[in-house]
């Protein structure tokens, strides 16, 4: 029991009941259930968003920046949590404060209900993210928690992860450009693609 604990305590328990990012269903900001089959052959941007950061704007912008250069097959999906911040509110809250935001574009980017980034009730979108991530400790059978706003990882167009990125990572809106416009237009050349370890600093993950 004591095993038990210690493991928790350390991570996310993830398990595994899907077999691509396809498999999965999600509530929208009007809390409509949607099938991210929906997405299928499109390269798709995972991110945890918060109305409450500092860098909300700057961030939401950049967003909204890459879904424009990239166009209609890279679609960005952005997940509204508060909990990084021990801020509780319902989600109708959350949906007026980001509302509320002039800068806020809900036709360019996809945004979703507020979810759970950890825990017991981590949303099925991120506990495939972190399952299927370099979050993933196989060892131990747990994924490092996520304790940054603005997370993002990139999905395929098979439904698989290709990458993930912390906000602070170097020159990270380009990288994301340069591999989502890998992903969109060389895909065909692209075999076997894992996630890309000599890009990622795992000590930032601990």
């Amino acid at each position: 029991m004591g095993m038990m604990l210690d493991l928790f305590k350390k991570g996310n328990y993830v398990d595994n009941p899907y077999n691509n990012f396809y498999e999965i269903k999600a509530r929208d900001f009007d809390k409509n259930i949607i099938q991210m089959k929906n997405y299928q052959k499109k390269v798709l941007l995972i991110v945890n968003i918060s109305p409450y950061d500092k860098n909300f704007k700057n961030e939401f912008e950049s967003l909204q920046k890459l879904k424009e250069n990239l166009g209609e097959n890279f679609e960005i999906l952005a997940f509204p949590s508060s909990e990084l911040e021990n801020i509780y509110i319902s989600d109708r809250e959350m949906r007026e404060e980001i509302l509320k935001k002039d800068f806020v574009d809900n036709q360019k980017i996809n945004i979703f209900n507020r979810v759970y980034l950890n825990g017991n009730e981590i949303s099925e979108v991120f506990k495939f993210c972190l399952r299927n991530s370099n979050f993933f400790r196989m060892r131990e059978g747990t994924a490092k928690p996520i304790t940054n706003n603005f997370v993002k990882f990139l999905i395929d167009k098979k439904g698989k992860i290709y990458s993930q990125y912390l906000p602070d990572d170097e020159n990270v809106e380009n990288q994301i450009f340069e591999d989502a416009r890998k992903l969109l237009f060389n895909d065909d050349n692209i075999k076997d693609i894992k996630i890309r370890e000599d890009f990622i600093n795992y000590d930032k993950y601990i």
